[in-house]
């Protein structure tokens, strides 16, 4: 019966790596979208920190949003370290949302994970937002305007003709940190 249950156990896990490796190369493979990939964000997370710290007195008439959020490492962060009116996790990907949402109901965390293009989600007003988003993207959603009455938090990526308010030096490839304030 043993024997069964470390079959059961083992088949689960081959299966979900394989449909992790699948997605990913999905993922990757997309001409349509820009995929980056950045599995550790420890060399961020001080930074990141210490950008809310300096620029938002208090984190609890914030929202905070994470845009292009992926696995949600980042929001995580944030929502351990501070106190907010609300934890948004937005992201296209269907499996990467699975995955947060699935890992949550154990983790507890009061975020709410949004399966959805960031072009077609509304901003709430007075949020922090966190995006390691390229610079078209980031662009176009300034020019719509749904970084109005936002902090903008952009690693590595900057805005076309607009000066961040402060630079963050990130050790690693990504460089910096970019603060925004469009409040």
């Amino acid at each position: 019966m043993t024997e069964f249950l470390y079959i059961g156990i083992f088949g689960t896990l081959v299966f979900c790596m394989a449909l992790f490796a699948f997605q990913q190369l999905s993922v990757i493979a997309r001409k349509d979208r820009v995929v980056l990939v950045s599995s550790n964000i420890g060399h961020v997370e001080e930074p990141f920190l210490s950008a809310i710290r300096k620029y938002v007195p208090k984190t609890e008439d914030m929202n905070f949003v994470e845009i292009g959020a992926g696995y949600a490492k980042i929001t995580a962060i944030a929502t351990r370290s501070f106190p907010w009116k609300a934890i948004i996790a937005v992201e296209l990907d269907f499996f990467a949302v699975f995955v947060c949402r699935l890992k949550n109901k154990f983790k507890k965390l009061p975020i709410t994970f949004v399966k959805a293009n960031v072009f077609d989600y509304a901003i709430p007003a007075k949020s922090i937002v966190y995006s390691y988003m390229s610079v078209p993207v980031m662009n176009r959603l300034l020019k719509s305007g749904v970084f109005d009455s936002c902090l903008v938090l952009s690693l590595t990526f900057a805005f076309d003709g607009v000066e961040p308010i402060a630079e963050y030096k990130i050790k690693g490839f990504q460089k910096r940190l970019l603060v925004y304030d469009f409040r």
